[in-house]
Formats: C-alpha cells, structure tokens, sequence
C-alpha cells in the first residue's frame, strides 16, 4: 500500500489537532487506512482513559470532501482471543459505482476532472495524548459488475473501526438519478444493547437489529424519497449504545428507481453458529434490487457470494471479524447466500444475515448538488 503518512510519533493538547498534508492521490484509490498505536503494558504511551480522539479519513475530489470519522478514547483494554489490543485502525473504503450513468462501475476519484487528493486529522476531543500514527493507502479498479436499469444499484461506501466508542460515519454521495434510497448497514463486535443511524441528518428506518450471543451485532436500516435521500457528498454515521466497540462496520449502498411510499418488501433474517449463511426474501418483483448483509467471525478461508448476487460491501477483516454485503436483481428470486469455506469461526460465534426488497417505481429527478463537508473552528497543527 502507498503511504499517505509514515509512522511517527504525535503529540496533542486540548485544542490542538494533526491535519496531515494534502496529497495527491491515484484516481483509483480504494480504500483510506489510519493507525494509531494504543497503550498497552509493554508500551503505555501518554494516553490515558480519560483522552478521547476523533478521528478522520478524508478523500477530496475536485474540492468536495467524503470522510470516514471515528472516535477512540484511550487507556489498556483486555486482551481479545489472546491477542493484545496494541492498535486502533479507522478504514475508509470511498463511494465507487455508476454515479447515475450507464457503463463500467468507476471509483469516486475516477469522476474527478481536476484533482484527486487525500489527508487524515487526529482530534482530540478531551484530555492531552501521546501516540504514534500512519496512514496508507490501497488502490484497485473498480469491480466490474453489470449495469441495470430498474431499481438500480448506484454507489457503495464503507468503513471499519477497531477498539473506538461505537461511533461510525462514512461518506456516501448519490450524483444524480430518480427516486433515490439508501440502505446503511453494519456489523458490532462487542456488547452493543442498541443502534440508531442517520444519513445526511435525517433519522434512518431500523430494518433489524440481530445479536449472535453478546459480542456479534448486526444492525440495517433504510431510508427513500425525494426529500429525505439528497444529492451530493453526505454523512451516513451508525451509533451502538455500548461502552467498548472492540470491532465496527458500516456500509452504505444507494440505489435509484425506489418506491417513496413503500420502498421495501418484508426482510428476512438468520443467524447460526455453524455452517454458511443464507437467508430468503419472499417473492421480489422482478425489477427489485435485494440487499443484504452479513456479520461473521469466520476467518482464515473464503467467504464466496451466492452466484446470482454481486458483492457490494467486502471490507478488511478487523480482528477476524467481518461485515459483508451485496445486492441481487428481483428476477433471481430473492435467496441470499454465502459459501464459507477453507476456515473456522475464530471466535466460536457464527453469522447473522438480513436481507430486503427495494421495490420499484418510475418518477420523479434529482439533480446532483456537491456538498462540502467541512466547518472547523479548533487550531491545525500539521506535521
């Protein structure tokens, strides 16, 4: 991966923050990554519980900016499946899709007519901090999937948190395209007793909230119309009411062509300890989109998509834990389903799955309004 910051030592004061130099990036960057070091007994650093840091992935294409934010306080937390928690890790997985257009899926950066760039900020929210950082990045095309003309899949986001407060947003943007919705998910990996989530300011629709055994958490939510799912670069953050956020995914897929009034069918859910995920949406319109997710802590082998479906959220493993998802046309029938295989649950949980229609209806417009994303009043201090 190139680097966007090498590993060096920071050190912050309430008020104070590290902005790292805008750099230029390649077009097809595909995912943002920052670490920070956390204490442990070995290496205690100047963190204590108290301090608490935000933290932000920022990719800026041709001056609007789409971000992933986290959160993290500090202190030594237990050591998880006998591996110490030596390290904080926010990715950023940036929009990618048709951004309302027919042809080959394009990363964001590919749209740009000027300028690809990217940085990351350390904030902190409250105590002062000594820590060490790096930030990298990942680039690949984007994958070649087809495009479809009903309800239509448009871009995909993402992000991953590891050992944060249970706070997570990501930037999504919908370019352009009729009757607009949105479906955010997310993985937890902790003792997470709710979840809320919001896009663009706007309160979400729940869809499920599933729990294998306490610390595996997997939560969905919808929202669709003209007047709710805005054009341009927005914010879709996910909150889990819990203390400690050992592991957290959100992912956000949009999709044009969706009913307002009754955007989506009935969801279908599952969960097990053994075996490979599959649950089924009963009988989707032909010119549907389903959608699903899956949290599993099965790790070390593969975890293949259902022939008929297209992977839309494939983020890196965080502490063996993963949140996948993806999106299958109504006229395959609505079964969705994983193969694991070649690996074992690492930590003997197993998977939970939801899945749900986005129905069809043809009206309306929208059109693309960038949004800036950025108003800052605390002092930079950039290395």
């Amino acid at each position: 991966m190139p680097a966007l910051v090498s590993r060096r030592p920071i050190s912050l004061q309430p008020g104070e923050r590290i902005t790292t130099p805008v750099l230029d990036v390649d077009p097809q960057t595909a995912m943002l990554v920052l670490r920070l070091k956390r204490p442990t007994s070995a290496t205690p650093l100047a963190w204590p519980a108290g301090a608490t840091l935000q933290t932000r992935l920022v990719l800026v294409v041709d001056g609007v900016e789409y971000a992933a934010t986290g959160q993290v306080t500090g202190g030594m937390r237990a050591p998880r499946n006998g591996r110490d928690r030596a390290e904080y890790v926010l990715t950023f997985e940036p929009p990618w899709g048709f951004f309302g257009q027919e042809g080959p899926p394009r990363r964001i950066g590919q749209t740009a007519r000027q300028a690809v760039r990217a940085y990351c900020e350390v904030i902190p929210l409250r105590g002062a901090i000594t820590t060490e950082m790096d930030a990298e990045t990942l680039i690949l095309p984007a994958p070649a999937r087809p495009f479809h003309g009903s309800v239509a899949f448009h871009n995909a986001s993402s992000a991953g948190e590891t050992d944060g407060d249970g706070t997570l947003s990501v930037s999504h943007t919908i370019s352009s395209g009729t009757d607009p919705a949105v479906f955010v998910s997310g993985g937890h990996g902790d003792d997470a007793s709710a979840v809320s989530s919001t896009y663009a300011g706007n309160a979400m629709t729940s869809l499920w909230f599933l729990e294998r055994g306490a610390p595996l958490k997997n939560a969905a939510f919808r929202l669709a119309g003209d007047a709710n799912v805005p054009t341009g670069a927005q914010t879709a953050q996910m909150v889990f009411t819990a203390a400690d956020s050992f592991v957290q995914h959100i992912g956000v897929i949009s999709m044009t062509g969706v009913d307002g009034t009754t955007p989506v069918g009935t969801p279908a859910t599952g969960g097990s300890t053994t075996g490979s995920p599959s649950v089924t949406v009963s009988s989707p319109s032909a010119d549907s989109l389903v959608v699903d997710t899956v949290t599993t802590d099965y790790d070390g082998g593969s975890r293949t998509v259902g022939a008929d479906q297209t992977a839309r959220i494939t983020p890196t493993s965080i502490y063996s834990i993963y949140t996948l998802g993806s999106s299958q046309l109504g006229s395959a029938g609505g079964a969705m389903t994983w193969t694991f295989s070649g690996g074992a649950f690492e930590y003997a949980i197993g998977w939970d799955q939801g899945a749900v229609e986005f129905k069809p209806v043809s009206a309306g417009g929208t059109v693309p309004i960038p949004v800036a994303m950025r108003s800052y009043q605390q002092r930079r201090v950039v290395v």
